[in-house]
């Protein structure tokens, strides 16, 4: 009886251990996320030795427009683009990035959209829009 004892006190001890440390672990996460940041704007330049794109963008809280570095990394996963050299000026971005320090923003996502890309899709939308008030 006594050995049925002490393997429940372990069992319960354990997992009340297992769920500290997963509150420990989301926490450290949810810090991690709470110091990302977004933006979305038009890429002005590209400094593909440095691995940095220039961003113009609206800065929303002083309706002002702003131009910030961008930082890319090996860990910065890029979508619409599979390298810094296939991103040019005037395509549009979307970054979630965090401020590294005073100077530094590195990006962790980045989405690319070619203006190509933008205006296809707006001309297939305005076509589809016409077709249907030509509908009889």
């Amino acid at each position: 009886m006594r050995k049925i004892a002490k393997l429940i006190i372990l069992i319960v001890v354990l997992s009340l251990g297992s769920f500290v440390w997963a509150q420990a672990e989301t926490s450290d996460t949810s810090k991690a996320q709470s110091n990302t940041d977004w933006l979305w704007g038009e890429v002005v330049s590209v400094d593909v030795n440095a691995s940095s794109l220039l961003v113009s963008y609206l800065d929303f809280n002083l309706d002002e427009e702003k131009q910030i570095v961008i930082k890319i990394d090996a860990q910065t996963v890029l979508e619409g683009a599979k390298s810094v050299a296939e991103i040019s000026a005037g395509d549009i971005v979307s970054i979630d990035f965090v401020k590294e320090n005073e100077t530094t923003n590195l990006g962790k996502k980045v989405l690319v959209e070619k203006p190509d890309s933008v205006d296809l899709i707006a001309k297939s939308e305005s076509k589809a829009d016409e077709a249907k008030t030509v509908a009889p």
